[in-house]
């Protein structure tokens, strides 16, 4: 197997969507895999001239040769799920025979949701992923193992990746897979700086390996970030003293996918950056968004300790590489592709 994995380098809502959505339909992807959170996080794609926001199923869905994953380290939400599959199914898009579900993922259930809307301080999706992870760490939770004909009426088929992984079907029919994240390196529980405002699953690339691919089969992992960066929830990311960044956010439309929140915004941390890469590993950075810096004619980055200012893009794209030049960098400047 040739394996490719797409993380998250910010705070989410870098793109990754739109790279997957890339990789997945110029690449031939046999099989696409979500390895982390749940309907907490959303991918917003472009696909035949039509707008997608997916958040339980990864992005490979829409192309009708790949067949798709959710693995272990997921959450499912039921109704939620149900919901998306029947708008993929409303809009063209053929699910049967090719959408896989790991036995051992935990699922969301409507008292978590509710426990998480009482207690919800650190401006979450409310979506019930705190206290569903919680239930999991704890031994209690609901798992698809539990309630496996629910699933399959809904057309999955259930695997436990214990061995799956190591049958002959799945070696003869995922000679190339895509590994899909979601959220980002900075809300990783274990990663993050700024807990407790995070989330509760593993974003990084350890989140990808312990889907139980080999890791030797691992080809490529491609960062994703922006070219500034944004956040949503409660805590401080964006000076109040600073109109440029507003300039940023209504240019670049950022608002979340899930929520439809608008997202904090502050320059790109380019020492935050360096330490994604490489702790991901990272072969490819790629930076989305360039375009709204080039349109507001603002190029600013973050690094030790300093803000520097650059008169254009090639100026601070230069400077970034060359503070890491151990990669190979992409720039985008396509948002809706």
């Amino acid at each position: 197997m040739s394996t490719y994995v797409v993380v998250g380098l910010q705070f989410g809502d870098e793109g990754k969507g739109k790279v997957v959505n890339y990789l997945v339909q110029e690449q031939e992807y046999d099989l696409c895999v979500r390895f982390n959170g749940s309907c907490n996080a959303g991918h917003t794609v472009y696909f035949n001239e039509q707008k997608f926001v997916l958040h339980q199923m990864p992005v490979g869905i829409l192309r009708d040769q790949t067949s798709i994953l959710i693995s272990s380290d997921c959450l499912v939400d039921i109704d939620k799920l149900k919901k998306e599959m029947n708008e993929l199914t409303d809009r063209g898009i053929q699910l049967a025979g090719r959408m896989y579900l790991s036995s051992s993922c935990h699922i969301i259930t409507a008292e978590l949701v509710e426990e998480d809307k009482r207690t919800n301080v650190i401006g979450t999706t409310g979506s019930g992923i705190g206290p569903t992870y919680a239930q999991k760490m704890l031994r209690r939770g609901k798992r698809v193992d539990s309630c496996k004909e629910v699933f399959e009426e809904m057309g999955f088929t259930i695997v436990d990746l214990r061995t799956w992984w190591q049958t002959d079907f799945v070696k003869a029919k995922f000679k190339k897979i895509l590994l899909e994240g979601a959220q980002g390196f900075g809300l990783d529980i274990n990663w993050t700086d700024q807990y407790p405002y995070c989330t509760s699953s593993t974003c990084s690339v350890a989140g990808a390996i312990n889907t139980g691919i080999q890791i030797k089969d691992i080809c490529t992992i491609y960062g994703v970030t922006k070219a500034y960066d944004t956040y949503v929830g409660t805590a401080k990311f964006q000076p109040d003293d600073d109109d440029m960044l507003n300039q940023i956010g209504n240019v670049g439309n950022e608002y979340g996918s899930t929520t439809g929140r608008r997202r904090q915004c502050n320059y790109l941390n380019l020492d935050k950056l360096i330490e994604a890469l490489y702790i991901n590993n990272c072969n490819v950075c790629i930076i989305n968004k360039m375009d709204v810096l080039e349109h507001l004619d603002i190029y600013r980055v973050y690094h030790k300790g300093e803000l520097k200012i650059f008169n254009t893009s090639s100026e601070m794209i230069t400077y970034i590489i060359t503070a890491y030049p151990k990669i190979e960098y992409v720039i985008s400047r396509s948002p809706n592709s």
